[in-house]
């Protein structure tokens, strides 16, 4: 990824809400009113500074923050001071204790994380259905300029679902790929994060632009990936064990169909036990 541009182009980030401090069973807890996301420090996105800070936030009976207090640095002051100035303008109902007001501490954690801030998976799909339209009466140049932003932020996608493995953004997916890919994927798009399914799309799409042997390439990698990250995670993750050797025989069934020279001597033998036939080699 191209992290210079991204930190200077994004700055969206999400803040999480752990729990209330509150000491009694009987009180109702306080309740965000407007959901306002921190600012990232510009000067700390550029340097990539990333950490947690968790914060103290003391409430009025109104539900006002009255002041914030700094639990756990990020060991950063920019973020620590960024964390605290968003803490302030946080606005809450009251909390209340047997129908009335009470004043409460709150633990609330801010994440500065630069590669979430760079990836926003709504605003992905709005540029890639963008890009699509305009490539539809783009020629030459000005074709292979914009094929080669989707494929960026097609990397920027695929960098951001390495780092979380577990989030699946399949359902943003498929408002933008074709209904036969997803047709051929189907059977992965509840249990598994997709990643490959973005070339395969822009290989149908495009397959005669020169940039479609970079989208092969990354189809058949994320590919051969997902093979190793299904076995693995099928030790731990029932649902993925339940599915694995139906996974497994999908993916191997297209890469004998479309790209037989992927299968190469490491993958061979599972591969023939899964489509139960004997390979060219």
């Amino acid at each position: 990824m191209n992290t210079k541009k991204s930190f200077l182009t994004k700055n969206i980030l999400n803040a999480i809400f752990l729990f209330f401090i509150l000491g009694c069973a009987s009180t109702k807890p306080p309740r965000l009113l407007v959901d306002i996301k921190p600012e990232y420090p510009k000067e700390a996105l550029e340097q990539g500074l990333e950490g947690k800070v968790l914060l103290y936030l003391f409430l009025s009976e109104a539900g006002e923050v009255k002041s914030v207090r700094v639990s756990k640095s990020s060991g950063y002051k920019i973020l620590d001071s960024a964390a605290v100035e968003y803490g302030k303008k946080l606005r809450f109902s009251p909390a209340m204790r047997h129908g009335k007001p009470l004043s409460v501490i709150l633990t609330w954690e801010v994440e500065y994380d630069a590669l979430t801030a760079f990836f926003q998976p709504k605003e992905y799909v709005a540029k890639i259905q963008d890009y699509y339209n305009l490539a539809k009466q783009a020629k030459g140049e000005k074709l292979n300029d914009i094929l080669e932003k989707i494929l960026l932020e097609h990397e920027e996608y695929v960098d951001f679902s390495r780092k979380h493995p577990l989030r699946n953004y399949n359902e943003f997916l498929k408002k933008f790929i074709l209904p036969e890919v997803y047709e051929q994927w189907k059977i992965f798009w509840d249990d598994w994060p997709l990643r490959f399914v973005v070339y395969h799309d822009f290989i149908i799409r495009f397959p005669s632009s020169g940039k479609t042997s970079i989208a092969k390439e990354k189809l058949i990698e994320l590919l051969k990936e997902d093979i190793e990250r299904i076995k693995f995670t099928a030790k731990s993750v029932s649902t993925i064990d339940e599915k694995k050797d139906l996974f497994l025989k999908n993916i191997y069934q297209f890469l004998n169909d479309h790209f037989p020279e992927a299968i190469d001597e490491k993958l061979r033998p599972e591969a023939e036990k899964y489509l139960k036939i004997k390979l060219k080699r």
